[in-house]
């Protein structure tokens, strides 16, 4: 706990804004607020990201949580495809047949509707060969 005690005092008499992302466990939160001052006068915000209810739940108290909406499996199908498809010409067709359609739509999926996953999976595949070994085994 010797670093926390660093970023404490780093911080004391600070104005700071601090973000945490993808949260997994409620314990954590309660750990950390330990290490962040506040001071009368000092403008301190904390920004956690979280997919887990229980950190969600915990941090109602301080602040209603803003939910990110998610995309429907037609629009996380359309930002892939625009994604992937930014740098070949025709590599749509290609991945609407047979196999790479089944993959396409399997890959998708797994984002689950999260906007910057689907963005982030799309370039990095967009980089990979258009195979369905290419995508199944990307070396990146």
């Amino acid at each position: 706990m010797e670093k926390f005690s660093d970023i404490n005092d780093a911080l004391e008499e600070k104005n700071y804004l601090i973000v945490f992302d993808d949260m997994w466990r409620d314990e954590d939160w309660a750990k950390l607020q330990l290490y962040l001052p506040v001071k009368q006068n000092q403008e301190c915000k904390v920004l956690v990201t979280t997919r887990n209810d229980d950190v969600s739940k915990k941090l109602q108290r301080i602040a209603p949580p803003h939910k990110v909406k998610l995309l429907d499996e037609v629009k996380s199908l359309d930002l892939f495809l625009k994604v992937v498809c930014q740098s070949s010409d025709g590599m749509e067709a290609s991945l609407n047949k047979g196999q790479m359609k089944v993959l396409t739509k399997k890959i998708v999926s797994k984002c689950g509707g999260l906007t910057q996953a689907i963005a982030d999976l799309g370039y990095f595949l967009s980089k990979e060969e258009t195979t369905c070994h290419g995508w199944s085994n990307p070396v990146g």
